[in-house]
């Protein structure tokens, strides 16, 4: 199965938000699921916009900050999950989003 976390930070940023997300795509990945997370690029400068982190596929995206941290608005999307989902949307089921 595919799995998509959305969330406004992820690891290198330490919080508890932030390690649910981790911990929950981790063992999902260890169950053998394609993991994908979209998060922004705040706290991970220097980190690639895209990488795989113990099986999770990252997503890091440029975004902005609105008031505080936890309130993050994208400024850009990942192109290759979306990319990826268009092509195949018609021959495989719906898949189930987290964020």
């Amino acid at each position: 199965m595919k799995i998509v976390h959305i969330n406004h930070h992820y690891w290198p940023v330490i919080g508890g938000l932030e390690n649910v997300v981790k911990a929950l795509a981790e063992g999902i990945a260890k169950l053998g699921h394609e993991v994908h997370v979209i998060t922004s690029t705040y706290g991970a400068e220097g980190r690639p916009k895209e990488e795989t982190v113990n099986g999770v596929n990252v997503h890091r995206v440029r975004s902005v900050r609105l008031g505080y941290p936890d309130l993050t608005y994208p400024l850009e999307y990942p192109q290759r999950p979306a990319q990826k989902r268009r092509r195949s949307a018609r021959t495989q089921p719906k898949q189930p989003i987290h964020g």
